[in-house]
């Protein structure tokens, strides 16, 4: 949300705030069988166990031909099993550093103020993402960021604009939707593939617009079995159906623009709406993952905000 403040301040551009709501809203060597050159993703966790992590985003921004450089964050985690019991995992996922190449003083501004955020969340036996523990405790800290951007701008028309977002999107749900590098860390657990073959599905993800969730077809494909089975390499595509996510997202600029007394442009000049998600990561037998890189665009027409967002183990 930050990184689009002043553009939006300035030219109130639809196509902008698309995008802004878009980002903001929006799985032990017996894993593997060389019978068969399966691999089932699963999680081998004891309580305390403890990994740490480096981690880059890069954002850039495509208009028509024209590539721009948006910003680039590093940063640094570390993953603590806090629990474990017969059905799930209780995971503490905390950022220890923040070094942020941006050319806005109130992101650098806001960064220094606040402290690292920490998620608690659980997962099932396999890995796979239930629930966000402490979303509570995050809802104050988004809700500190967006306090220090209204002292910062001091701006009573994007006040009210912070004001709605927080309406809408500073719930549970919409929280857990948008734990993009969470996610991403997991996306893998509690899959079932084998070597080489391609698997397709229908999945649902949450809509934070409506209570309807998003159809989303997913492509996965186990690429590659290290020596006995130690680790192995996986990547997926997920793509957003592009009519429920225009739908949802035009329908909530209509009233958005209602209540802001905001020109809506017809849905026809915003062209086509895209949200897609590439991932593809290296994990060891016990379900930590060693590597991953996601690749996510979200954009209208010739217009697309990319972000690379890179994981390593340290």
């Amino acid at each position: 949300m930050i990184l689009y403040v002043n553009q939006i301040q300035k030219t109130m551009n639809f196509k902008l705030l698309g995008i802004l709501f878009l980002l903001i809203a929006l799985s032990t060597s017996g894993q593997v069988n060389f019978a068969d050159s399966t691999v089932y993703v699963n999680a081998f966790w004891k309580k305390g166990d403890k990994r740490y992590y480096t981690l880059l985003k890069e954002k850039i921004k495509v208009s028509d031909s024209d590539t721009i450089f948006i910003s680039s964050t590093t940063s640094e985690f570390e993953i603590k099993v806090l629990d474990v019991s017969k059905r799930s995992y209780t995971l503490e996922w905390a950022y220890t550093r923040f070094d942020i190449d941006d050319d806005n003083e109130t992101v650098r501004r806001i960064l220094n103020e606040i402290q690292p955020i920490k998620y608690i969340y659980k997962t099932d036996k396999q890995g796979v993402f239930l629930e966000l523990v402490n979303w509570k405790e995050i809802e104050k800290f988004c809700t500190k960021v967006s306090n220090i951007l209204k002292k910062e701008l001091n701006d009573p028309a994007f006040e009210k604009i912070l004001k709605q977002v927080e309406a809408s999107f500073f719930s549970k749900a919409a929280i857990e939707s948008s734990l993009k590098d969470v996610r991403q860390f997991h996306a893998f657990h509690g899959a079932h593939c084998k070597l080489g073959e391609l698997s397709e599905s229908e999945v649902k993800i949450p809509n934070i617009f409506t209570e309807k969730p998003f159809d989303v077809q997913l492509i996965m494909t186990l690429e590659s079995i290290g020596p006995s089975g130690l680790a192995y390499s996986m990547r997926s595509k997920y793509q957003v159906d592009e009519e429920q996510l225009m739908d949802a997202t035009y329908n909530y600029l209509t009233r958005f623009s209602g209540s802001n007394n905001i020109e809506l442009p017809l849905r026809s000049e915003l062209g086509s709406l895209k949200n897609e998600i590439k991932i593809f990561s290296i994990i060891n037998a016990s379900g930590w993952v060693y590597y991953s890189i996601q690749n996510t665009t979200v954009g209208f027409g010739d217009e697309q905000d990319i972000t690379f967002t890179t994981i390593k183990a340290k």
